[in-house]
């Protein structure tokens, strides 16, 4: 898995032409690269192409859970839900909801499948239905409908450096970009093109206030 840092290297070997008129950032370029990846993992994601692979994955994090009123979440006919205690980065989406590999307990022995709030309290009623935990999203928490105190989430988070706690010596270009690889040289010409229009842009724009003040 290439770093943040080398997929940043490889765009910038081919914009050379751009560097004397517009001096490009690396965050410039990281964003371009983090947009463009989120949309093409979206089509592959819509495809149902990434569920076996580890490529784009988050390793499992271990997240403690709090109880929750469930006024807080919605109306459901119980005291409350587990929420994880904090925020997590946002999950990237596609055309069946977040993209993410797997919810499980702490030992990995139960998965917990997902489900929507208002499909969880219409299952709730069905008596022939067994009751098991199940985990839903609001507002960047993952929320479980039975009692744990921890859980492991493996997810797709478009930006890896989104919600990293930058100490010490952290060098965010060092930090891995998780993207498959077979799709590395379509990332780039997306980028590139980006990157061109954008240039393109900047110089009419610039051509215009030139004509438009007489210079």
């Amino acid at each position: 898995m290439k770093t943040i840092g080398q997929h940043i290297a490889n765009i910038r070997s081919s914009l050379r032409i751009y560097s004397a008129d517009q001096p490009l950032g690396n965050r410039f370029v990281y964003q371009r690269i983090v947009d463009n990846a989120a949309q093409l993992i979206k089509q592959e994601s819509n495809r149902r192409r990434l569920m076996s692979t580890d490529t784009v994955f988050s390793e499992p994090l271990c997240l403690d859970l709090t109880v929750r009123p469930a006024s807080e979440c919605c109306d459901a006919p119980v005291d409350g839900f587990w929420s994880v205690s904090e925020e997590l980065p946002p999950i990237g989406e596609g055309l069946y909801g977040h993209i993410i590999q797997g919810v499980w307990n702490v030992t990995r022995t139960q998965s917990i499948d997902p489900v929507t709030p208002q499909d969880w309290i219409t299952l709730r009623k069905m008596k022939h239905v067994r009751q098991k935990p199940r985990y839903f999203i609001q507002k960047n928490r993952i929320i479980v409908t039975a009692e744990m105190e921890k859980v492991l989430v493996s997810a797709y988070f478009p930006d890896p450096l989104a919600g990293k706690r930058r100490e010490g010596c952290f060098s965010p270009t060092d930090q891995p970009f998780p993207f498959p690889s077979y799709l590395e040289g379509t990332l780039y010409k997306m980028v590139l093109a980006e990157i061109d229009a954008s240039y393109r842009r900047s110089r009419e724009d610039g051509k215009s206030d030139a004509e438009d003040t007489g210079q």
